[in-house]
């Protein structure tokens, strides 16, 4: 290496501090990997006001400095903050404006505010990632810096002004980007220009006024930062990142090759979502890669379970299948007392539908025989949709739960109500809200895991799944597909059009409930499954490599 690497990740959530999906699960566990393998290097998130809330979060958070930052023509005081997580630096920008009161939340849903796409957190992140980039340039702890990875569309305003905006022209040569897409489906799209009906800060124009007057009138940036598709000029956030980042990166090796192709929908195929002729140029000029995530095994670790299992011991599948059976004879209890805990799911929308459920449910030793499902996923289209879509006389998920199965979700998100119905059946129990203790439970309980998603950039949670033995059912796309072989570590269908892949879907379902009486070839696939690793060591030493390429692009 030509130059001592010093990286900062700029990302919107961080867990062990504030986590919503998995784009936190990998800025932790990067970045923890980074610093054992004497990296140096720190993580820069918003504080929220959630985090205050919850006291594990903000434990140890000590205040680090004051300082003003200039945004939307105007000065915005704010305070630093600080905190160490595993020898990883924390530091948290705070201002109330953006990231308290109604703003505290990590993402806010902006249709429920009646605001439009994208308004409400892409001004509260396009003033994050000016507040860093301007430590970037003037602060003195923050002036060594010479690897700025950068996360998702929330950080790609930093990249653009960094490189374009001339006030920055002294750093943009010094300090390279290394952008990674976990999510193309989110662009952040928002109007140029400004509109008549704009909120404050709604526009690109009113969050970066000079800049906006630079390039307003420049064909070859307009070229590469405005949407192509939308009646109205309009900034592509992600796009702005993929075109101006020195280095991109995608969170798992198909999916970069996905992405550079462009959506089929009579082939059932999503790809590049429209950007994939700007991914090509970056991957023509030899900036594009995919690195697979990995997994948390100190989290996700069957030895912390009790009675503890793991592959070394002799027959450890008698130990899951014990825990199997203790949940079924207990599962009322545990699950009225996991739902009545408001600390721990403050937020079940369908509490008193659960409560009904257990009330009227009978004996659960029919379950005892049976495949235990489980679901832990974001109710949205990319997750769920095919589930909910219609097939032969009903829906493919009406399909499923008729067969000999139990079937747990967890979650939540804008389908969760079309979803709900699902409760209707006995063998099924969905729980409209993320609630980790039970999903913690049901990973090392469940037989199966379904992960029927349309497109998956890397996915978490079939890993989590196999860490327990628990075998993935998936759609063999994206990361999906670098994670789970067919009939070896789990199960993987597909197909050429929507039709046959609901078909496949369904019938594979079937396929699983003959294999599972096959005692010897379920164990077998059991402890492939369990012995299959994703260290992040191993993603950590590409990432290094890839700073080690920004740094010197």
């Amino acid at each position: 290496m030509d130059k001592k690497i010093k990286t900062l990740m700029v990302a919107s959530e961080s867990d062990k501090i504030a986590k919503i999906g998995g784009l936190a699960d990998v800025v932790y566990s990067l970045s923890r990997e980074l610093v054992n393998k004497g990296t140096d290097v720190a993580v820069i998130i918003p504080y929220y006001g959630a985090i205050d809330k919850k006291e594990e979060s903000s434990d140890n958070i000590v205040f680090f400095k004051n300082f003003s930052n200039s945004f939307g023509g105007k000065e915005w005081k704010i305070k630093l903050y600080y905190k160490t997580v595993d020898n990883v630096r924390f530091y948290l920008v705070q201002n109330d404006f953006f990231f308290g009161g109604e703003y505290g939340k990590v993402y806010i849903d902006s249709e429920k505010l009646k605001n439009g796409p994208f308004e409400d957190d892409s001004k509260r992140f396009a003033f994050f990632s000016k507040v860093v980039l301007d430590l970037l340039n003037e602060d003195k702890d923050f002036k060594d810096f010479n690897v700025i990875h950068c996360h998702d569309w929330h950080t790609s305003t930093l990249i653009l002004n960094l490189k374009l905006n001339k006030r920055y022209k002294g750093i943009s040569k010094k300090k390279k980007v290394l952008y990674t897409i976990h999510n193309l489906d989110y662009q952040g799209l928002r109007p140029f220009h400004d509109q008549n009906k704009s909120g404050l800060y709604s526009t690109f124009k009113t969050w970066f006024p000079d800049l906006y007057e630079d390039i307003k009138n420049d064909k070859e940036v307009l070229d590469k930062i405005l949407d192509k598709k939308t009646k109205t000029p309009c900034v592509n956030l992600m796009r702005c990142a993929i075109n101006y980042a020195d280095v991109v990166n995608t969170v798992s090796p198909t999916y970069m090759y996905e992405i550079m192709k462009p959506d089929d929908k009579k082939r059932n195929f999503i790809g590049g979502r429209n950007l994939e002729k700007d991914l090509i140029d970056v991957f023509n000029r030899g900036a594009l890669y995919g690195v697979l995530n990995g997994c948390d095994y100190k989290t996700h670790d069957p030895n912390l379970l009790d009675p503890p299992y793991n592959r070394t011991i002799y027959n450890w599948q008698d130990i899951k299948s014990a825990g199997k059976i203790k949940f079924i004879k207990n599962f009322k209890k545990i699950v009225e007392e996991t739902i009545d805990d408001k600390n721990e799911n403050p937020d079940l929308k369908n509490y008193q539908v659960i409560k009904k459920k257990l009330k009227n449910l009978k004996d659960t030793d029919l379950w005892l025989d049976k495949p235990l499902i489980l679901s832990v996923t974001r109710v949205v289209d990319q997750k769920v949709k095919i589930l909910l879509e219609d097939y032969e006389d009903e829906t493919v998920i009406d399909k499923i739960l008729k067969k000999d199965i139990v079937f747990f979700v967890i979650g939540n998100g804008n389908l969760e109500e079309k979803l709900e119905f699902i409760n209707k059946y006995d063998n099924c129990f969905y729980f409209r809200a993320f609630n980790k203790k039970l999903a913690d439970r049901l990973y090392s309980v469940c037989d199966l895991f379904l992960m029927p998603s349309d497109f998956e950039p890397c996915g978490i949670s079939q890993m989590i799944a196999m860490a327990y033995g628990t075998i993935p059912i998936v759609n063999k796309i994206g990361g999906l597909n670098d994670t789970v072989s067919d009939m070896i570590n789990g199960f993987a269908y597909g197909g050429t059009n929507r039709e046959s892949a609901k078909f496949n879907l369904v019938t594979l379902i079937d396929k699983i409930l003959y294999l599972y009486k096959n005692k010897e070839f379920w164990r077998d696939m059991q402890n492939n499954a369990l012995s299959t690793r994703f260290e992040w060591s191993k993603s950590a030493d590409k990432y290094i490599n890839l700073y080690d390429r920004t740094l010197n692009s």
